[in-house]
């Protein structure tokens, strides 16, 4: 039974964003007594629960019936340290035996309701919307939009608290529950979303690798090694025929307007010699610095930059009905128009969908475009198309 959910892209997704960021604070690639220590050191100073008080035991209780409990059913090779293997294995396990609430060992119950104390920061007995975003987005820096929508989700647009009750619903069901309109998997989606966002932002060869493509095939439209206003033009034309909006039109306009505030951005902030043209090297250092912005500013997106997200967005939406969230036939045919094999792209985008569980909408479309900039981790679903797009390099 267990391994029906190690067989689970979604789950196994799930599992890993726990593991890497929720418990191995240190990032050493193991959850060991160390990180536990920092979880509930967070947790106390986050909620300022001073030392000795009622609701700091229940925090160093808890910790320690937890990490015993692991260190005693999942830490099969007894080196005190829990792999990821070893995590996966104790929760598809856990998930396997669930029947019902009643069910639930002490050290889980004491770990879900110190957790909801310390979302619950007015201690009114529920997360509003605002102590929900405070925790999913000034602490774990997951994009505000995407954790407005999980919280409107949830609460069936505020119809319902995200009272205690809810809360173990929705924490449980994270682990246990395979319906996608589950409260634990709404939580699920928001955080598999933000894979590779909790990382540092480091320039990497890869980075260099990613950022240099983006210059020389979506940019560079005449080849000439620089970026000028008129492959700005030229991109714009080029939309503007794949789509066959009309001239004057709302997109049209659009799109015009966006692709010459996308070059005025540039040229403002990358032209450090003021000729109107943009190097490669000039705009290494421009992607950096708006990176390490992004980073700054817990993901938040600059208006520019946000914009030109947009405006693709249309542009694949727009090859299909134009609906709202991009199918993956849609997906298919903007990158069969780049040569990239239909085969491909279809392998691409289920992998980034998890065979289609999660819509590709605007968000978690802006949101990919994000991780392919900002990214180091592999996995995320913005290196996951970055490493398809880089294909189209081997054919030039």
């Amino acid at each position: 039974m267990a391994k029906n959910f190690k067989d689970d892209s979604f789950w196994l997704a799930k599992m890993r964003h726990q593991f890497y960021t929720w418990f191995d604070f240190n990032h050493n690639g193991v959850v060991d007594k160390e990180d536990f220590d920092i979880v509930v050191q967070g947790l106390v100073q986050g909620a300022k629960w001073v030392e000795g008080s009622p609701m700091w035991k229940r925090a160093y209780t808890m910790k320690t019936n937890l990490w015993e409990q692991l260190k005693s059913s999942a830490d099969t090779d007894k080196n005190d340290q829990i792999s990821l293997n070893e995590w996966v294995d104790f929760w598809a396990e856990c998930a396997a035996k669930y029947v019902n609430d009643t069910d639930l060992p002490f050290w889980y119950t004491e770990f879900l309701d110190v957790y909801f104390c310390f979302m619950d920061k007015n201690g009114d007995g529920w997360i509003d919307c605002t102590e929900f975003v405070d925790y999913f987005h000034g602490l774990r820096q997951i994009h505000q939009d995407i954790v407005e929508t999980a919280y409107r989700r949830i609460t069936l647009n505020e119809q319902r608290h995200i009272d205690n009750k809810l809360f173990r619903e929705m924490v449980i069901g994270y682990t246990v529950s395979k319906d996608m309109k589950s409260p634990g998997n709404i939580m699920g989606e928001m955080l598999v979303k933000e894979i590779g966002c909790e990382t540092e932002f480091k320039r990497t060869e890869f980075w260099d690798k990613k950022q240099r493509h983006h210059f020389y095939y979506w940019f560079d439209q005449d080849r000439n090694g620089v970026v000028e206003r008129k492959d700005f033009d030229q991109s714009a034309n080029n939309i503007l025929t794949m789509t066959k909006w009309r001239e004057g039109s709302p997109m049209w306009l659009k799109c015009k307007e966006v692709y010459a505030n996308t070059w005025e951005e540039l040229k403002r902030a990358a032209d450090v010699n003021l000729d109107d043209k943009v190097t490669i090297d000039e705009w290494l250092n421009f992607m950096e610095n708006t990176c390490k912005q992004i980073k700054a500013k817990t993901m938040d997106t600059p208006s520019w930059y946000r914009a030109w997200l947009d405006t693709f967005f249309d542009v694949i939406d727009g090859l299909g009905n134009a609906d709202g969230w991009i199918e993956c036939e849609e997906f298919v045919s903007f990158f069969r128009l780049h040569k990239i094999p239909d085969e491909v792209s279809r392998k691409c985008y289920n992998e980034i969908t998890f065979d289609g569980r999660i819509a590709m909408d605007r968000d978690y479309f802006n949101l990919m475009a994000l991780q392919f900039s900002i990214s180091t981790d592999m996995n995320s679903p913005g290196n996951i198309q970055a490493r398809m797009m880089l294909l189209i390099d081997e054919q030039l």
